[in-house]
């Protein structure tokens, strides 16, 4: 399924020999939100846009995914993608690929009524579907190395600083740049 595997290959030794030279290499990921209509938002990331709803039983109107299954489905595409990148740059064949994800969370955080629980899944878990010609033992480091870099697994797996500025009808909320 991975029919531009020399150009995945090209990119990675390029990326990796521009990393190991610099000492690291960092990005900037950007994307945008509005709410629309009730629980319906328009989200824009780059030129593409996509809308995210609550399922009708829940008070939205069904019109796209829920925001918790688009982190899911984040996440398993950037692993998805990460295995490409990486099968391409080990010679790993592979014919078909997929990654079934269920999120768990208790919503007593979200609707305030318990400090118990995380607001936020507690546990996330994935079943990975993998055909390959490549021997076992291969496949598990390819695994190990797969799990190991994806950078949406990695933001699951670690903690996350996180800022929040806020401007109210245009001003910002505390000092000129919405800091304290």
């Amino acid at each position: 399924i991975i029919e531009r595997a020399d150009a995945l290959k090209k990119v990675m030794q390029e990326a990796i020999a521009e990393t190991e030279k610099q000492g690291g290499m960092r990005a900037v990921f950007r994307s945008s939100v509005e709410l629309k209509k009730n629980t319906a938002v328009e989200a824009t990331a780059r030129q593409f846009h996509f809308t995210m709803d609550e399922p009708s039983d829940d008070g939205g109107e069904d019109n796209g995914p829920t925001p918790e299954e688009v982190i899911l489905a984040g996440v398993g595409a950037c692993t998805a993608m990460t295995a490409a990148f990486y099968a391409a740059l080990n010679d790993i064949p592979i014919k078909s690929y997929r990654i079934d994800m269920k999120g768990y969370a208790n919503f007593g955080g979200f609707y305030g009524v318990s400090d118990t629980f995380p607001v936020g899944f507690d546990r996330v878990v994935t079943d990975v579907s993998i055909e390959t010609g490549a021997p076992e033992e291969q496949v598990k480091r390819f695994q190990e190395m797969v799990e190991q870099r994806c950078v949406g697994h990695g933001t699951m797996m670690q903690p996350v600083a996180m800022e929040s500025r806020w401007r109210i009808n245009g001003n910002p909320v505390g000092g000129p740049d919405g800091s304290e």
